[in-house]
């Protein structure tokens, strides 16, 4: 079994910061950053943050416990065992954009460890891009601090903003709990949810090797200009696959800039070359035709075996007000544009997998996350189906 590696490691050894944006812990003693009042100042922006009248995100935050006054709100974050703090460093001055807090943990140090909790966003940082930076941070901070494996969270029925917000980081829905949450003087459901500390990692990586890409792409012109031409269309990518299956050419590439990548012949192999090396790109090739010193370390494809993937399931996280722009509501995307890239350990086990566009891009990121999270894994690509598509239907 290949060893995992711990990438929240990164993001701690850094003091959870990207950048300008960072997760802190509020410390009462640390008057330079948190003067007093502090937790007054949160109340006050709580209550800014809304778009008509009313208690800003107060209500839909707290769930009525505790009530949305003043007072209870200050004591109820003086008494969080952890308060985060998600913000932008503005010069030496921290610019508060939203926070999250723990309520319930689970377990005691020997044992598992889960935590409830919950966490708000003030206007400024709604539908920005440091919000959801930020989000990852504190999220990074309460599972690598606390070294919990799962974090829940509690949301009122009609509040889906926040659900297709958290989705993105993992959250999957349990159910829901009757009469659980004050709404006015009447009690209303409550919705639970859960992030699993290994769907967040994942997560957490995706993250990483994209912004890493990102950072090389200036780097790479002089590799591009210095690869074969490439006829990008289906057509001509399809007529290449079937004379590489017929033994007519020993290889078909593909570079990083592919929006298609048919499935591979059998027999045939794949290599995976980074960007910002010479020949960056994915390769089908012949390994009859073409010797393992020419080509690099290898990717071999089995024959394809469908695995069914973790359910795609709308996730739920605890109340706040958040705006989702509507162009990140994006479409299903068709089954014959995607494939399954799975990583397997040395005993043949299956560690993960994940479906992932059918481009050359997409899979080679899924490669670098897999390789990085497994080290010494073996990855392949398959076909992805109909039912892998399908949600488990929840009992």
């Amino acid at each position: 079994m290949a060893d995992e590696v711990d990438v929240l490691l990164a993001l701690k050894e850094d003091g959870y910061r990207l950048g300008d944006l960072q997760a802190i812990r509020y410390d009462k003693k640390n008057a330079d950053l948190f003067p007093d009042n502090y937790l007054g100042h949160l109340y006050n922006r709580c209550r800014e943050s809304k778009r008509r009248s009313g208690n800003g995100i107060l209500d839909a935050l707290f769930g009525g416990n505790p009530a949305s006054d003043f007072n209870s709100i200050v004591a109820y974050l003086a008494s969080r065992s952890y308060l985060i703090i998600l913000g932008r460093w503005e010069g030496d001055k921290f610019h508060e954009l939203g926070f999250a807090f723990s309520v319930i943990s689970c377990g005691f140090p020997h044992t598992e460890k889960s935590l409830f909790g919950g966490y708000g966003f003030f206007r400024d940082a709604w539908g920005t891009s440091d919000q959801e930076i930020v989000t990852m941070l504190g999220l990074a901070y309460l599972f690598k601090e606390l070294d919990i494996i799962a974090l829940h969270g509690i949301r009122y029925e009609e509040n889906l903003l926040t659900a297709r917000f958290m989705a993105k980081f993992g959250f999957k829905v349990d159910g829901a709990i009757p009469y659980y949450q004050l709404k006015g003087n009447k009690l209303a459901t409550g919705i639970i949810s859960t992030l699993l500390r290994t769907d967040f990692e994942d997560y957490v990586a995706d993250f990483l090797v994209k912004q890493y890409r990102a950072a090389e792409v200036d780097t790479l012109a002089p590799v591009a200009a210095a690869q074969p031409v490439f006829d990008n269309s289906r057509e001509a990518i399809d007529e290449q696959v079937e004379r590489l299956a017929a033994g007519e050419i020993a290889a078909v590439f593909f570079p990083y800039s592919s929006t298609y990548v048919p499935g591979i012949p059998e027999g045939m192999d794949l290599k995976v070359i980074a960007q910002g090396e010479n020949g960056a790109g994915i390769y089908f090739f012949n390994p009859r035709q073409v010797e393992e010193a020419q080509v690099g370390p290898l990717k071999i494809i089995p024959q394809p075996r469908l695995v069914p993937p973790a359910p795609v399931i709308d996730v739920q996280w605890p109340e706040v007000d958040e705006v989702i722009p509507e162009a990140e509501r994006t479409a299903p995307v068709a089954v014959e544009d995607l494939v399954v890239v799975q990583a397997f350990g040395e005993d043949g086990a299956l560690l993960r997998d994940k479906i992932v566009e059918r481009t050359a891009e997409a899979v080679a990121v899924q490669f670098e996350v897999f390789e990085r999270r497994f080290p010494g894994c073996r990855c392949e690509v398959v076909a992805a189906t109909e039912d892998d598509l399908q949600p488990e239907l929840p009992f």
